[in-house]
């Protein structure tokens, strides 16, 4: 599983590399690109109405929407979620087949506490 978070590209990007590497090498049979609009990017802040502004998100869309294209040219697609990755990600996963599932890390506490209960 590829899980795409804030770096939207094909070009230059270490999980996507290492998914293809796991493919050519047999260790993988396909992957599954994947994207979630987190819910909680939208939430109220102390310092915001919003997390993220209708700038950002309409750029975030854009950006799903390239992303998409992408992986089309190069015959793949992307699965594109409305929730929280770590209630979509799980029930993607074949529970009688191993997984790996691929994503830039995160340093922030909040995507770090995300990347845990993924995880869990």
């Amino acid at each position: 599983m590829l899980w795409f978070r804030n770096d939207l590209r094909l070009d230059d990007h270490y999980a996507v590399r290492e998914a293809q590497r796991r493919v050519q090498q047999g260790r993988a049979a396909e992957v599954l690109p994947v994207y979630c609009f987190d819910p909680r990017e939208w939430r109220r802040t102390r310092w915001s109405p919003t997390k993220t502004g209708a700038a950002r998100s309409q750029f975030l869309r854009e950006s799903v929407a390239d992303l998409r294209a992408s992986l089309e040219a190069v015959g793949s697609g992307l699965l594109v979620y409305h929730a929280r990755p770590e209630d979509v990600l799980p029930r993607l996963l074949h529970p009688s087949q191993p997984t790996a599932v691929l994503a830039h890390g995160r340093v922030a506490p909040e995507e770090l506490a995300v990347e845990r209960a993924v995880a869990s």
